[in-house]
C-alpha cells in the first residue's frame, strides 16, 4: 500500500480528519510497519537456515508475538508525542474503520 494511499492513512481518513502533518507521519508508519514485517521475515528465514530449530521456533513464538506488541504500543505513544491533536479512538473503531473501507 506504499504505492497508492498507505493503508494506514486510508483508515486514518476515516477516524480523523487529516492536516498534512498527521497524513505524514501516518505514511511514514506505514512504512515503518512494511520495514517491519521485510525485518522479520528475513531473520526467520536466517534463523530457519542457520541456527538450530529451536531458536527459530522461540523466534517464531515467542520473540515475534511480543515484537508486534512493542510496535503497538511504542507507535501508539509516539502518536500521541508527536501529534497530541489525534483523537484518541478505541482499537474497536479503528477496527472498524478498516472493515468499512474494505467493503
Amino acid at each position: 500500500t506504499l504505492r497508492t494511499t498507505p493503508l494506514i492513512v486510508q483508515v486514518a481518513r476515516r477516524v480523523h480528519a487529516l492536516t498534512p502533518a498527521m497524513h505524514a507521519y501516518a505514511t511514514n508508519v506505514t512504512r515503518a510497519w512494511a520495514i517491519y514485517f521485510v525485518v522479520m521475515a528475513v531473520v526467520s528465514v536466517a534463523l530457519y537456515l542457520l541456527a538450530p530449530f529451536s531458536v527459530w521456533a522461540v523466534f517464531g513464538n515467542v520473540v515475534t508475538p511480543l515484537s508486534v506488541v512493542v510496535m503497538f504500543v511504542a507507535e501508539y505513544w509516539l502518536r500521541y508525542q508527536l501529534h497530541p491533536e489525534f483523537e484518541r479512538v478505541t482499537m474497536r473503531v479503528a477496527v472498524n474503520a478498516w472493515r468499512n473501507g474494505a467493503q
